[in-house]
């Protein structure tokens, strides 16, 4: 089982190069379940409506809000059905002229298995992090109302903070009942959001891992970074992506 994790910087020039390199990795890949952020429309449709279609997903879209006029918002798609999708509105951040920001959280059941997917992006300014914080507080309340120890539960996202910042992933890493662990494994080794990539604008601090991909302590899983030059396809955005698979094998079911 593969999870896969990516900002997919909405329309940005070159998009139809970016979504064909995007297609080319998710065909080969086949990853199970996806989480996509910075979602908008392109050409009357969502952007990614084709690709996952033609992989034969399921999937739920929801609106978080404008940016100067463009509809920006998450999906979360699976190859397995999903149901009881729901939108969660997180504390608003006027400065920067930031738009709402959401959770959204689908259940989708694997076999006689039930995992609970939430999806997520965080105010994206470097001095916002007093309000990355109200908003992932915000998050655990609601993963903790939902579910309980014995759930199977993961939280991906971009988070907009590196581990060392603030204390966003601090709290994700104590957050009880639910404790959720970090599945990276190159640790701080490695960025999500870096110049070495070409899309990446300098002046929104780049040099950082703040793409993630969290999961309950009964879901043991492992990630790393992918859809970048260095590793294994052409780059489809100013994100590298992030995927977590369970076991060597790749098996998440027998985690569920």
């Amino acid at each position: 089982m593969k999870i896969l994790s990516i900002n997919l910087w909405n329309i940005n020039s070159p998009i139809q190069k970016r979504m064909n390199n995007l297609n080319s990795f998710i065909t080969f890949n086949k990853p199970d379940i996806i989480c996509f952020q910075e979602v908008s429309y392109y050409g009357g449709k969502i952007q990614v409506h084709d690709i996952l279609c033609k992989g034969e997903y399921f999937f739920k879209y929801f609106k978080s809000g404008n940016w100067y006029g463009r509809e920006e918002g998450l999906i979360i798609a699976s190859k397995y059905p999903i149901s009881n999708s729901r939108k969660y509105l997180l504390p608003r951040n006027d400065a920067f002229n930031d738009f709402q920001r959401i959770l959204m959280g689908s259940t989708i059941r694997i076999k006689k298995n039930k995992l609970r997917v939430y999806n997520t992006h965080l105010s994206y300014h470097v001095l916002s992090a007093i309000n990355r914080i109200g908003q992932i507080d915000q998050i655990l309340k609601i993963i903790n109302s939902e579910n309980s120890r014995s759930d199977s539960v993961i939280l991906c996202g971009d988070f907009n903070e590196d581990p060392d910042d603030g204390l966003v992933y601090k709290n994700i890493l104590n957050n009880y009942p639910i404790k959720l662990n970090d599945s990276w494994v190159e640790r701080n080794k490695t960025l999500t959001f870096c110049q070495s990539n070409p899309y990446v604008d300098s002046k929104l601090w780049p040099n950082r891992r703040i793409d993630y991909i969290f999961s309950s302590e009964n879901l043991p899983l492992y990630s790393y970074r992918v859809l970048d030059q260095d590793i294994i396809s052409d780059i489809c955005s100013d994100h590298y992506g992030v995927i977590a698979e369970g076991n060597e094998n790749g098996d998440l079911d027998e985690h569920i």
